[in-house]
């Protein structure tokens, strides 16, 4: 079995078992070294997504005790991208355009592949636009005469100064706009989207979904993995050692985190279940001004625009109307 971490960078319809793959959840703290610890072990562990601001990220040192038990690690599109590109050296082996853009220093910050996502239930949808595919996009837009080096430019740097969370394609071109960026190409450009946009990390997600179906093998590594008592209790939980689960707990959240279908439908709802989530249907206010974030954040100016997006992620109305209510829900939150 090959263990995939996947979310954002792949659609759902393409995280579907077979040739060996298992498809998990977005990879935290302490999955990687859970795997390992279970029998047998993967053939072979790819990471894709992680999560690094709710939740503690992979930590370098668990894809290292994987490298030095012989079990391949390969990266990337997002976090997997940028883990590679840290501990290529180190054996792990990254493919595609944003892994060799890190590692060859091109790329330099983190937030360049960071989005804002959906929730598990609906497939961790890309809610944000990634600086990746804005600059890939760009620079297609550039060759083919949309723009011209200098608008290029200007609208990437216009774009590393919009947080990650609020990136968008409108936001964009709204932000060029009133920087003085001449309205002729951003028209051009806007027309141009629908059918021009390029998904960089999509495109490294499927490149290495391709490697995976014949996963090279590893030499021994020519470093020492040291074994130390923290990394064994961070290990061992998976996380917070001060607040570790008791063996029954861990084992239950064990079995979960490797039954992705299970785990993506518990753990949004034991979150929202916390006392701070709040037990009451929130009122229509909230529900107002959720959907209102919701539609800015996905780009979503009309019903059209929404009925696409929806298609493209495999919701209904129903789904729809679920990712509003999860968002009011989630406003009461600290």
């Amino acid at each position: 079995m090959i263990a995939v971490f996947a979310g954002p960078s792949l659609p759902p319809a393409e995280r579907r078992a077979g040739e060996g793959m298992r498809f998990l959840p977005p990879v935290a703290q302490g999955d990687v070294a859970r795997l390992l610890q279970r029998r047998p072990r993967p053939a072979a562990i790819a990471i894709l997504d992680g999560f690094f601001e709710g939740e503690p990220a992979v930590l370098h040192k668990e894809i290292l005790w994987a490298l030095a038990e012989g079990v391949p690690v390969l990266g990337a599109a997002s976090m997997g991208a940028l883990r590679a590109a840290e501990l290529h050296g180190h054996g792990m082996i990254g493919v595609g355009e944003i892994f060799a853009a890190y590692r060859d220093g091109v790329l330099v910050d983190d937030d360049e592949v960071a989005v804002l996502h959906g929730p598990a239930e609906a497939g961790y949808p890309p809610a944000s636009e990634a600086m990746v595919n804005i600059r890939a996009t760009l620079e297609v837009a550039c060759r083919r005469g949309i723009l011209d080096a200098a608008g290029r430019d200007a609208l990437i740097e216009i774009g590393r100064r919009i947080f990650y969370k609020e990136r968008s394609w409108r936001r964009l071109l709204a932000a060029a706009a009133e920087a003085g960026v001449e309205a002729a190409p951003l028209e051009a450009l806007a027309a141009w989207l629908p059918e021009g946009r390029i998904d960089r990390k999509r495109e490294d997600a499927r490149a290495l979904l391709a490697v995976l179906r014949d996963p090279p093998s590893l030499p021994a590594p020519a470093w020492h993995f040291e074994w130390t008592g923290i990394f064994a209790r961070i290990a061992g939980t998976g996380g917070e050692v001060e607040e570790a689960p008791s063996e029954e707990e861990a084992a239950i959240l064990d079995e979960l985190r490797l039954d992705p279908d299970l785990y993506e439908r518990l753990r949004p709802r034991a979150l929202l279940a916390r006392p701070e989530a709040g037990g009451g249907a929130p009122d229509a206010a909230t529900r107002a001004r959720a959907r209102a974030r919701l539609l800015e954040r996905l780009d979503l100016p009309d019903r059209r625009a929404r009925e696409r997006w929806m298609a493209a992620n495999g919701l209904d109305a129903a789904g729809f109307e679920a990712l509003v209510e999860r968002e009011a829900r989630l406003e009461g939150l600290p």
